[in-house]
Formats: C-alpha cells, structure tokens, sequence
C-alpha cells in the first residue's frame, strides 16, 4: 500500500473515532439538559406526528418495508402517526398536495447516492445498533370531509386495518410478499386495488366503486359487498364474496382453470354473459382466476 494511501487511511479511522466520541459527548450534555436527540416515546418505542391540511392534501403515499397500517375515520384532527421507524432511516415529507413517507430499507441503501436519502448524521448509526424496537405501525387519522383522493401503501409485508371509514379515497396497495386486509364498514364508494403475491383479506361491511384483485395466493372473504366493478387476477386460493345487491345485475367475463360458483351453480369457465365489446362501464365480474376457487353469492332478503 501506497505510504500516501496509508496517511489516508490513517486520517480517516481518527476522523470515524472523533466523531463516535462527539456523538457520545453531544448525547451525555442532551441528556443533562434534558434535549431530545431521538424521537422516543414512553415505552421506548420512537414516535413521530406529522400534522396535515385536510383541505389540501390529496395524496397520502407510504412506501415501508413491513408495518401496520391503520385507516382511522371521523377524526376532528388529520394527522398521521409514525411508531418505532428508526430515526435516521426514513424520509417524511408534507408539501404541497401530498404526504409521503419513505423508509430506507437498511444502513447500506443510506450510502447509496442514486437512492434518493440523505445521511442524518452518525449518530442515528449508533442509536439503530443499539435500540430494539417494536412494530413498525402507521396510524392514519382522517376527519369525514377532506381533499384526500388516494391513499398508496407499497410494502413487503403490510397488515392494514380499518373501521368505520367515510372519507371518500381510492386505496392502492402493491405487497411483494404478504397484505393483510381487516375492513369493517369500509365505505369510500371508491377503488380499491391490491396486488401482492399472498393476499389474505377479510372485509365486512364495504361500499365500493371497484374491487381489483392481483395475487398468487389468496384467502379473501368478502361479506356484505356493495361493488359496480370486480376485476380478477388470481393464480391458487379462495375468494367468496357475499352482495348485498342481485347478482344478476353485473355482467361476467371470466376466465380460468379454477371453479366459479354463482349463487350455488357452478359454471363452466370461460363465464361471459354479454356480447357487447364495450362493457367497461357497466356493472361487472371480469378477469382470470387461474386455479382459485371463487364463490359469489347475494344476501336474500
């Protein structure tokens, strides 16, 4: 090794060391004057809110690695809050038209210049080795009316809740691996759309525009369903939905390997019942099922 070479490196390790002892030396004095150097919260945890517009933001974007996201309506308050993300490691940005949070998926993606994150400083380096955390959880408050047009979720492994939710949005959620959907009383009268490669959703209770279904795998239980469209993309698992309105309205174009059973006759696939090309307006069941096994059924009075 060239001597200038070592100089370098020499110069570089005493510059590392000096800036472990100044973060050591900057968190003993935020301690005694009792400054927070980390968003912490009593159990330890971290905790981040991020206050928002309800009557300009129209965009809530959350891009996580794994985490618990819960949608929570009638709120007299919209604000958004983020629980044991590591300090350092996400980007939370609240301008304009939408909220967003990123999370950078680990420490050698925080050196990546193309990755679009900016290094918060050494000392979120000591802390992330040293604090264990819970579950990573997000928890979205939303008052009744606001501008909110879509809110997008893209994780790879993601469990999103919600009860009783009015507010008007579309809600788009992309899982490389697993999404878990637990709704009741999910009336957006808007779109839903899931694309994971397992999905596992139970839904109670829904008012939608449309309904679009991408997974390998997947377990869904839909009961007390009003939607205009369902569109089906699916290669193994179950789905049963449940309508609260006449089967009979919606027109089907189905394809498959599977087994597709209307309210307790099974049909033969492929399942079209129009002749007209152009139906994408019109009440409808459409897509290819693969090898799943579906189950459509309507509420009989």
């Amino acid at each position: 090794m060239k001597p200038t070479s070592i100089v370098f490196l020499i110069i570089a390790v005493l510059l590392i060391v000096g800036g472990v002892i100044l973060c050591s030396v900057a968190e003993d004095i935020a301690l005694t004057d009792n400054y927070a150097l980390f968003h912490s919260s009593e159990d330890g945890g971290t905790y981040v809110r991020e206050d928002f517009d309800p009557a300009k933001i129209r965009k809530i974007e959350l891009l996580v690695t794994d985490a618990e996201i819960r949608l929570i309506g009638g709120s007299e308050e919209a604000y958004v809050e983020f629980i044991n993300f590591r300090d350092g490691l996400y980007t939370l940005s609240n301008t304009g038209e939408m909220l967003s949070m990123d999370e950078i998926p680990d420490l050698e993606s925080l050196f990546n210049l193309q990755s679009g994150f900016s290094f918060g400083g050494m000392r979120y380096i000591l802390q992330n080795g040293t604090v264990s955390l819970g579950e990573k959880k997000i928890n979205v408050y939303l008052p009744t009316d606001t501008a909110l047009k879509q809110i997008s979720v893209e994780a790879n492994n993601c469990v999103i809740l919600s009860e009783k939710l009015l507010s008007r949005f579309d809600l788009n959620v992309i899982a490389d691996e697993r999404a878990e959907l637990r709704f009741s009383d999910f009336r957006t009268a808007c779109r839903l759309e899931v694309k994971a490669k397992t999905a596992d959703m139970q839904i109670k209770g829904a008012y939608l525009n449309t309904i679009s279904l991408t997974a390998d795998t997947v377990e869904a239980e839909l009961s007390e369903m009003y939607w205009d469209r369902m569109e089906l993309e699916l290669e193994h698992g179950n789905l049963h939905a449940l309508s609260t309105v006449g089967l009979h309205r919606y027109i089907y174009d189905l394809k498959g390997k599977g087994t597709l059973t209307v309210n307790g006759t099974a049909e033969d696939l492929p399942y079209s019942t129009s002749d007209e090309e152009d139906t994408k307006d019109l009440p409808g069941i459409s897509g290819d099922i693969g090898r799943a096994r579906v189950t459509l059924d309507e509420i009989i009075d």
